[in-house]
Order: structure tokens, then sequence, then C-alpha cells
């Protein structure tokens, strides 16, 4: 079996305006299992899964940035083992957390604002 360790994390260009943290923060790809039933997964690991590769395009704009693109159909999972030192978040996915991420961009943008009004106000002097 051959052994890969690919990270898959990509960082997303995006305008001045947008926020630092977002910005430098890596984003991964993602598949969603539907079912009947729980796969009792632990919150995060390694896995071991059979796939098929359904759709592979590759191309290169006119500036030379390179484009990739894979479909992968998740056959079966064949193993999966938890990280000892990772826990999932203690707050449950729904309301609370469309509240706590509605917080969290409130703040974010009153600091923006802050910091946009002191440098306004430094530009005086």
């Amino acid at each position: 079996m051959k052994k890969l360790n690919i990270d898959l994390g990509k960082s997303y260009d995006m305008p001045m305006h947008s926020l630092k943290e977002i910005k430098d923060e890596l984003h991964y790809p993602s598949f969603t299992v539907e079912g009947d039933k729980d796969l009792g997964l632990p919150y995060e690991g390694t896995m071991l899964v059979r796939f098929c590769k359904r759709e592979e395009t590759s191309r290169t704009d006119s500036d030379g940035k390179k484009h990739y693109s894979c479909q992968i159909q998740v056959k079966e999972i064949i193993s999966v083992e938890g990280d000892e030192d990772s826990e999932a978040p203690s707050k449950s996915y729904g309301k609370d957390t469309e509240a706590a991420l509605d917080a969290l961009a409130k703040k974010l943008t009153n600091k923006m604002d802050q910091e946009r009004l002191d440098g306004e106000e430094s530009d005086e002097y």
C-alpha cells in the first residue's frame, strides 16, 4: 500500500478588507455521510477508506495559476483511530453555534470599526 501524507489545507486569497484571521486560516475539503445509523466516529483522528476517483480535472489559467479538482466516492471505511489529545467542541451544532458565530462576527466588526476610527484620528495630527 502506498502511503501518502498530503495536507489538503488551502488558504484563499481574499480582498484586503477581509478579516486577517479568516484569510490566514487553512480550509479543508470535506465529505458528508448520510444514512440510518450513527457511525460512532471520534471527533478527530485517522481513517483508512476504500475510494473510487469519479472525476478529475486540471487546468492552468492564462496567468499561470493552476487549478485541480477531483471528485472522490468513498466506498468503505476500513479503520478509524481517534487522536487522544483532540476534544469535541463543547457546544452542539445548531442555534448555539449560530448565536456564537453571530456574537463573534459582531465583536470582530466592532473591533475593525474601532481600529478604523483610531486610524482616522491619528491622521489629524
